[in-house]
């Protein structure tokens, strides 16, 4: 986490840079060129926007609190409740063991699944593997599963509980704005027959109770 709220804050400072270098450029051009004048008025903002965002997701990233007093490393996963109408995927922190990588630890603490004798349901099958996860600077999550992930999705309930759980875990974090899921390496599969995982998803909040 720190190596990534290191490269955000670089990231910013390039960014109002290279916005203060455009400024300049403005100010000496003046009037000359309307057209390129107002080119560079489109690039400003696009940059500001940049920016702001970058700035957001450093705030985020350094506000968090995965730690609690003790120094436990905490991650929050998604389980499955189902009532009598309604589906939703409900928050469980967990403190992970045995791997580097938080986001990978939140993914084996899903497949894990809820703890026995409670109202929560699993998500994914316990021999769930995760073949690979990768998470670009737009924020997208690109996780690749094994076959056995299909085992849960059987009906529309089902798949729209794997699909959900998977994706709200991994934009638990704030480096995480969208999720693709892939299974063994292959993009648009479709779980249980309802729905083509053919583009990123974001996060779900009508399956998050309030």
């Amino acid at each position: 986490m720190l190596s990534t709220c290191r490269l955000l804050r670089r990231c910013v400072l390039i960014a109002a840079l290279v916005l203060l270098v455009i400024l300049s450029g403005c100010q000496v051009a003046g009037e000359a060129d309307n057209g390129e004048s107002e080119a560079l008025r489109n690039e400003i903002e696009e940059l500001q926007s940049r920016e702001a965002s970058l700035q957001a997701r450093l705030e985020r990233l350094e506000s968090s609190s995965l730690a609690d007093g003790a120094g436990d490393i905490k991650v929050v996963v998604y389980m499955g409740l189902t009532t009598a109408t309604e589906v939703f995927t409900v928050p469980v922190i967990r403190t992970p063991e045995g791997s580097d990588d938080l986001k990978e630890a939140a993914l084996a603490e899903l497949i894990r699944g809820p703890d026995p004798g409670g109202p929560l349901s699993p998500i994914l099958p316990q021999e769930t593997e995760v073949l690979s996860l990768q998470v670009d600077d737009e924020g997208l999550a690109t996780v690749d599963f094994s076959d056995h992930i299909r085992e849960y999705a059987s009906g529309s309930t089902g798949e729209t509980l794997v699909i959900a759980g998977i994706v709200h875990t991994l934009t638990e974090f704030p480096d995480v704005n969208r999720v693709q899921i892939l299974v063994e390496g292959v993009v648009g599969v479709s779980l249980g027959g309802h729905f083509t995982l053919e583009e990123p998803i974001e996060r779900m909040p009508d399956l998050i109770p309030n």
